[in-house]
C-alpha cells in the first residue's frame, strides 16, 4: 500500500510536470491564400482577446485584453471608447462585436479601429508553395489576422486579403479572400475589298498602312470592390512604333460616357488612360459585374513591320490592391494582354523573256473595294523598277493586307511589250484567338478581268511566293522584246480579211479590164 502511494505520487508529479511543459491549449489556424494568389503572401496574427473556449457554446469565457494589444491606451470603436488597461472593456467589445448584423463592414471598421494598438506579441508565417500559412500553438482566444506591410511586391499581380478575425479554441482553416481584376484587348478586322465594316474583336488583324485600326480595352472589376473606400483604376497602353495613336479614346461604363472622369495622356507610344477613384464617378454605381470599356483607333504608319512579327499592341491595368486601407498608395497591375496588327508586301522583279533584269518599267497597284470598283493606292501609282545590288530591277508595294488587287504596268521599257492587267487576291490568315497570335499562313489566287479564278498554272502570268516571315508575296514580270502579232478574232485579222478582199476585187477589175480590151482588139 505504501508502495502503491508513493508510485500514485509519481504519477501525480510526472502528469504535473508535463502539463507545465505543454501548453494548456494548442491550437492551429490555417490561412489558404485566395483563388489565384500568384505570390506568397505573409501574414500576422494578434491575439486581441484571451479567454477560455467553450466548444458546446462555442463561445469565448472569461475574456480579457490578449497579448496582441498594448498593456495601455484607448481606442474607439463605433463612437464607444475602450481602455486596454480594463478587462471589463474587453468583455464589454467583445459582446459587442459577437452576431453584428454587418459582419464584413464591422470587422473592417474594428480592424482600422484596433490598428493604433496592436503592439504586443504577433505570430508571423508566409504561405508555402501550397499557398498554405499555419499558425501553430495558439492559446483560447480571439485572433486578428492580416497581411504584413508592404508584403506583396509594388506591381505584383496579386491583392492584399482581407483583415481575418477568428477565435482560436479549435483547429481551424480558413479561406483568404481577395480578389483581382482583368483586363483584355481586342482588335477589329475587315477585309475592304468585300465588308464596308471591321468584324468581331479578335486577337490579330491586317491592314493596310494608312488605315485606322479599331482597338477595344475591357477591364473588371474584382469581386470585393464592395470593400474598397476608392479604387484607383489605370490603362497602361503601349503602342508599337508601327501604329500612331489617333487621339479619339472615348470610355464607357455601360452605356455611360464617363471620357472626362479619366486622365488620358500618350507620349512615344505609351498610352496611359487613368481614374484615381471610380467610386466617385458620378451617376455610377461600381459593382463586382461593372466593366470599364475603352475603345481608340491607332493609324498604321510606314514604321510598320512587315510580316509574321507583327506590330503589337499590348495593355495591363494598374489597380488598387489594399481593400483594408482607402485605397491610395498600394496597387497591383495585371498581365500584359497583347494583340498584333499584321500587314504584307507585293515585290516585282522585272525581267526580259531570257530571265535578265529589264530596266525602265513602273507599275501601280489598285484595290478593290466593297463596291468592286479598283481605285489607285496612295503612294503605290506609276513605282518604277529601280537597279538594286545585285543587279535586278524590284520594287515594293510595302503595307497592303488581304483582298482582291490590280496589278498594272504602268509604264513599259522602250521596244517591249506592256503585260495585260494581272488580277490577284491576297489571302491571309492569323490566330483570331490566343495569348500569342501569329500569321499562319499567306497565299494568292489568281483572276481574269471578268472574275473567274484561274486555277492552271499554265495560264498565271503572275506567280508568286510568299513568306509569312517577312510577310512578302514575290513574283517576276517578264516583257518580250518587239510587237505582238495579232490574235485569232483580233483586229488584226480583220485587217487581214479587209486588205484580202481589196485585193479579190482588185483581181477581178483588173480580169474583165483585160477581157474587154481583147474584145476591142
Amino acid at each position: 500500500m505504501k508502495h502503491m502511494k508513493k508510485l500514485l505520487s509519481l504519477v501525480v508529479a510526472l502528469v504535473m510536470v508535463m502539463a507545465m511543459a505543454m501548453p494548456a491549449f494548442a491550437h492551429s489556424i490555417t490561412i489558404t491564400d485566395a483563388d489565384g494568389s500568384t505570390e506568397a503572401h505573409t501574414y500576422e496574427a494578434f491575439q486581441i482577446f484571451s479567454g477560455e473556449y467553450d466548444a458546446t457554446a462555442q463561445k469565448l469565457f472569461n475574456v480579457d485584453w490578449g497579448t496582441g494589444v498594448a498593456e495601455s491606451g484607448t481606442f474607439t470603436f463605433k463612437e464607444v471608447t475602450y481602455d486596454l488597461a480594463k478587462k471589463d472593456d474587453a468583455a464589454k467589445l467583445a459582446e459587442a462585436l459577437s452576431g453584428t448584423a454587418n459582419e464584413a463592414d464591422d470587422a473592417k471598421a474594428f480592424a482600422q479601429a484596433i490598428a493604433a494598438v496592436l503592439t504586443g506579441t504577433k505570430a508571423t508565417v508566409t504561405s508555402d508553395e501550397n499557398h498554405q500559412a499555419i499558425f501553430t500553438d495558439l492559446s483560447d482566444g480571439y485572433y486578428f489576422i492580416k497581411e504584413a506591410e508592404d508584403s506583396l511586391e509594388a506591381g505584383t499581380e496579386d491583392a492584399y486579403t482581407r483583415y481575418i478575425l477568428s477565435v482560436a479554441g479549435r483547429d481551424l482553416t480558413v479561406t483568404a479572400k481577395s480578389s483581382v481584376p482583368t483586363v483584355t484587348k481586342k482588335v477589329q478586322d475587315i477585309n475592304d475589298s468585300e465588308d464596308t465594316e471591321a468584324g468581331d474583336m479578335q486577337d490579330s488583324a491586317d491592314y493596310d498602312i494608312g488605315d485606322h485600326v479599331p482597338f477595344t480595352l475591357t477591364g473588371t472589376m474584382p469581386g470585393n470592390i464592395d470593400e474598397y473606400k476608392t479604387y484607383n483604376y489605370v490603362f497602361h497602353d503601349t503602342l508599337s512604333a508601327g501604329l500612331s495613336y489617333d487621339n479619339n479614346a472615348v470610355v464607357k461604363i455601360g452605356d455611360q460616357d464617363v471620357t472626362d472622369a479619366f486622365t488620358i495622356t500618350h507620349t512615344d507610344g505609351q498610352l496611359t488612360i487613368g481614374c484615381d477613384n471610380l467610386k466617385a464617378i458620378a451617376g455610377v454605381t461600381i459593382t463586382p459585374d461593372t466593366q470599364v470599356v475603352v475603345t481608340y483607333t491607332a493609324t498604321l504608319n510606314d514604321s510598320a513591320v512587315t510580316g509574321g512579327v507583327g506590330n503589337d499592341n499590348k495593355v495591363n491595368l494598374e489597380f488598387s490592391n489594399d481593400p483594408n486601407g482607402d485605397g491610395d498608395g498600394s496597387t497591383g497591375t495585371t498581365p500584359d494582354d497583347t494583340v498584333v496588327v499584321f500587314t504584307f508586301k507585293v515585290v516585282i522583279n522585272k525581267v526580259n523573256e531570257n530571265q535578265r533584269p529589264l530596266e525602265g518599267a513602273a507599275f501601280t497597284l489598285q484595290k478593290k473595294n466593297a463596291d468592286g470598283v479598283y481605285e489607285d493606292i496612295e503612294g503605290m501609282v506609276n513605282v518604277p523598277a529601280l537597279k538594286t545590288e545585285d543587279g535586278s530591277y524590284t520594287l515594293n508595294f510595302t503595307g497592303i493586307d488581304d483582298g482582291d488587287y490590280k496589278l498594272i504596268e504602268s509604264t513599259t521599257p522602250d521596244g517591249y511589250n506592256t503585260m495585260e492587267d494581272q488580277y490577284f487576291s491576297v489571302i491571309a490568315e492569323h490566330d483570331a484567338d490566343s495569348d500569342d497570335p501569329k500569321l499562319t499562313s499567306l497565299t494568292v489566287k489568281y483572276f481574269d478581268k471578268e472574275g473567274n479564278e484561274i486555277t492552271d498554272p499554265a495560264d498565271q502570268v503572275l506567280n508568286f511566293t510568299t513568306d509569312t516571315g517577312d510577310g512578302s508575296l514575290t513574283t517576276d514580270v517578264v516583257n518580250r522584246f518587239g510587237s505582238l502579232l495579232p490574235s485569232t478574232g483580233g483586229i488584226g485579222t480583220t485587217i487581214f480579211y479587209v486588205v484580202g478582199g481589196l485585193l479579190a476585187v482588185g483581181a477581178g477589175v483588173l480580169l474583165i479590164t483585160k477581157k474587154r480590151m481583147s474584145r476591142e482588139v
